[in-house]
């Protein structure tokens, strides 16, 4: 049954405490308002930024498995626990999907050479350059040359920060897995010449380009 006793604290003060009658025996009830957990090495608890040291004590995060993705909250903001497939991998979405699928890959920039230096911008933003496909018809050398910017080229001042040489009559494709990126934009020239300020112009479809990119 439930009684009460009283006692003095340290002060003298007198005070009542709850407790559970149990054949003479009285059981406190405690009131536990609040557990602050510790961030030694043997607590749970770790602390923002503390370094690791072999043996520290902690609790393991678990996953649960979900074979095909999908949300275990209820709206957005909502806490949630990591998910992972039937083989134990965790669940990611990657910028360029490396399965069969019909969103998530990269965008294609095509050109067909015209009579001039063949200035474009790809992409006026941040991106990456994943594949390049270049067909030179021209019984030359021709040189497609990458820049980091969001605007047209200015040959005579802008550095390349790629130039990649098309030998004569050749077709070649160069894969990039991780990509190159670029953090202004994405803009090309395309001249008949390897100098960085090289203006020679090619002739209308000496050549066909193909970029992949994100």
């Amino acid at each position: 049954m439930a009684s009460n006793v009283t006692y003095k604290d340290a002060s003298g003060t007198t005070q009542t405490g709850k407790t559970t009658e149990t054949a003479g025996v009285h059981t406190p009830h405690q009131n536990v308002d609040a557990v602050i957990p510790g961030t030694g090495a043997t607590n749970l608890g770790k602390a923002e930024d503390a370094a690791h040291s072999s043996g520290d004590v902690g609790v393991m995060a678990l996953s649960v498995r979900k074979d095909s993705p999908a949300s275990t909250a209820g709206t957005d903001g909502d806490y949630a626990p990591i998910t992972t497939d039937a083989s134990g991998r965790l669940h990611i979405v990657p910028d360029v999907n490396p399965k069969p699928s019909t969103s998530g890959g990269c965008s294609n920039y095509h050109k067909k050479a015209t009579a001039d230096t063949n200035l474009a911008v790809i992409k006026a933003s941040a991106g990456q350059v994943y594949c390049i496909d270049l067909f030179n018809f021209k019984a030359a050398t021709i040189y497609l040359k990458f820049y980091d910017k969001a605007t047209t080229p200015n040959l005579a001042s802008d550095v390349p920060v790629m130039v990649i040489p098309w030998f004569q009559l050749w077709a070649r494709t160069v894969p990039i897995d991780l990509g190159v990126q670029f953090t202004s934009g994405i803009a090309i020239a395309i001249t008949a010449g390897a100098g960085d300020t090289d203006t020679t112009a090619l002739v209308a479809n000496d050549c066909f380009l193909n970029v992949q990119y994100k």
